[in-house]
């Protein structure tokens, strides 16, 4: 029950699935076939033998269907025991249905086998659902990529050869094969695979590309960005591919406690078999058969399996639904979150600026004031410059600046029309001798002044649009007891205005990116390890609080390397909605984990009393073992789907 590839051959081969490598080549449908075939003629040699009776053939029988059905369990148990690993589940099954043949008791004997086989392949299947939703991950990574070269002629080339420069076609239904920018072409891209969103992206010219998204209608050239190891769908893979490295505490601690537990349970065992005897109350022979049951109900595998079984299917469904854990350690430890700290910008907000009202001073309008602020900013690369020039949607084209000239964190200048135009800060503008206007009204937009021949002319407010989530994810937070914060290295208004509008007590601006791991060092310092401490950041400037964080949330966007590194959780689809399911994943993990520890324990105590006082027989025994195993693994990958 403890293996972890489809053979049964007593040990497992020893492989570990990693993602696509669909059941590591094993074909599942023949492992069912030989389970099948081999638990039919165990059951038929055991049925046998139960029509002979007492006799040699029905001894027979039963020894040829316990070989059968345990043989590679017993192999395995000599192996490990030629190599040290003596107390292993093979060795208690051993043990134990050898010693209900020494009893007599031949059908319990193979009983105990056969069962634990159909336990091991059920289990096995188990796994290997648990898998399925990581596995068709693997389909992110397209074989071959087609390169065309300067003269127009295209060649198939394996996808890890395409280089940074290439050119290379992708037609409908293909996948892109690396990161890239379209340079040809218009299309529709399904980013499912990566974000989970089932709306097409849009793309056209100058658009960027992602490894892994199919592309849906019209022909594109694409000019590749990164080598596929550094591309978007490999960063995924493997991602998702050590998160099964990264155990929860209690994952660790049952690794930890099966090198001794076993050891012990014989040792019981034995005395077990020994001491009543010895007291005078029962026969050697009914001591030995209590010790037998005691070895058979003992072994750990249920829990062994389920607790990561449980885990390794919430990263399995958080993973189809875009949110990317780093290791199961990281979905048990957002049960613990306390305290949850924002970044503002990209983050609650849009990040993407857009001009919510224009002033103008006579004898300018405002119509004027947007014109001229478009004109000027259309040189800058700045992304409220291009928000500027965005909202601009009069009938004239946009004028030609003279001496155009950009001034890094202040503001553009230049001649237009033969006067001078200055669009920047309040403070470049004063300094500049430009006597401005007050402001009746401070709501957290960033505002552009603008004048004229040095005589102030108007402003521009632009709002960076709240994300439609933020209001729902920050009441569910609050709802489950997190305390809020939010860290940004915005303005004093702009930060407060956001705090204010989402009922967030705490905020911290005017923030450089250490400043904010001494935020978050002084929020954890409060909560005593009483709880985590998670920040939810873009991944570019956060990356240090993301990587200093208890749990570090990445609004990964496409394709952010930084958000990959730093964080332990990704929210690929850049979708702040996603972060209740990913709690809720957490919550259900635990409450499953908890569910089977209450059901193991429950089920083994009883019969282990039972079996103690001599009231259980070998039945009881095999069922508080692989029965329970069974129902808690099924167990582990309940109620999953319902997520998303």
């Amino acid at each position: 029950m403890m293996k972890t590839c489809g053979c049964n051959d007593g040990e497992g081969c020893g492989q570990v699935f990693r993602a696509g490598d669909s059941m590591a080549g094993h074909d599942l449908r023949r492992q069912d076939w030989l389970m099948a075939v081999r638990f039919a003629v165990a059951a038929g040699l055991a049925f046998a033998g139960w029509m002979f009776g007492e006799g040699w053939e029905g001894v027979a029988c039963y020894a040829a269907a316990y070989v059968v059905a345990g043989g590679h369990v017993m192999a395995a148990a000599a192996r490990n025991v030629l190599r040290g690993r003596v107390f292993d589940e093979n060795f208690l099954m051993t043990v134990a249905s050898l010693g209900a043949f020494y009893l007599g008791e031949y059908a319990e004997g193979v009983a105990i086998m056969l069962f634990y086989l159909v336990g091991e392949h059920l289990q096995e299947r188990s796994v290997a659902k648990s898998k399925q939703s990581i596995s068709s991950l693997m389909q992110l990574r397209p074989d071959t990529a087609r390169v065309r070269d300067a003269e127009g002629h295209t060649r198939e080339v394996p996808a890890a050869e395409a280089v940074p420069g290439d050119c290379l076609l992708v037609h409908p239904g293909e996948r892109v094969p690396v990161d890239g920018v379209v340079l040809e072409g218009v299309s529709s891209l399904d980013t499912s695979s990566l974000t989970g969103e089932s709306l097409p992206r849009e793309v056209s010219v100058g658009d960027e590309v992602l490894s892994g998204c199919v592309n849906l209608s019209g022909v594109l050239a694409v000019r590749v960005r990164k080598r596929w190891e550094d591309s978007t769908a490999a960063r995924v893979l493997e991602i998702v591919q050590a998160s099964a490295e990264r155990k929860t505490k209690l994952e660790n601690l049952i690794t930890r406690i099966s090198s001794w537990y076993t050891p012990c349970v014989v040792a019981a065992a034995c005395l077990l078999a020994v001491l009543f005897p010895l007291l005078g109350d029962v026969s050697w022979a009914e001591g030995l058969r209590r010790g037998v049951i005691l070895l058979v109900i003992s072994c750990p595998c249920a829990l062994v399996l389920s607790i990561p079984l449980t885990f390794c299917a919430a990263i399995g469904r958080a993973s189809r639904l875009g949110i990317l854990f780093k290791g199961s350690a990281f979905v048990d430890a957002l049960n613990r979150v306390r305290m949850v700290a924002f970044d503002k910008t990209g983050t609650l907000t849009e990040g993407d600026f857009e001009v919510s009202e224009v002033r103008a001073w006579p004898p300018f309008s405002r119509k004027d004031i947007l014109f001229v602020a478009a004109s000027l900013e259309a040189v800058s690369p700045h992304p409220i410059a291009r928000s500027i020039v965005r909202a601009w949607s009069g009938s004239r084209e946009l004028e030609r600046v003279e001496d155009g000239k950009v001034v890094a964190g202040k503001g553009v200048c230049g001649m237009l029309k033969g006067r001078f135009v200055m669009v920047g800060k309040a403070s470049w503008l004063q300094e500049a001798g430009v006597v401005l206007q007050a402001d009746d009204k401070e709501d957290g937009s960033v505002v552009v002044e603008l004048a004229v021949d040095g005589v102030y002319a108007g402003r521009i407010k632009l709002a960076d649009r709240m994300r439609g989530a933020a209001p729902a994810v920050v009441d569910f937070l609050r709802g489950a007891g997190c305390e809020l914060a939010v860290l940004t290295g915005d303005t004093v208004v702009a930060g407060q205005y956001v705090a204010r509008r989402l009922r967030i007590p705490t905020f911290h601006t005017n923030l450089l990116p250490d400043a904010k791991v001494s935020c978050l060092e002084l929020f954890q310092r409060r909560l005593g390890g009483k709880g985590y401490v998670a920040f939810v950041g873009d991944g570019m400037n956060d990356a240090p609080v993301l990587t200093r964080a208890d749990i570090g949330i990445a609004m990964g966007g496409l394709g952010s390397d930084v958000a990959m590194e730093a964080a332990d959780v990704v929210l690929m689809a850049n979708d702040l909605s996603k972060l209740p399911i990913a709690f809720g994943l957490a919550q259900h993990a635990r409450r499953l984990v908890r569910q089977n520890i209450w059901l193991i324990a429950g089920v083994k105590g009883v019969v282990l009393a039972m079996g103690v006082l001599g009231v259980a027989t070998t039945w009881e025994a095999v069922f508080a073992d692989v029965g329970v195993s069974i129902l808690a693994s099924l167990n582990a990958l309940r109620g999953f789907a319902r997520f998303g």
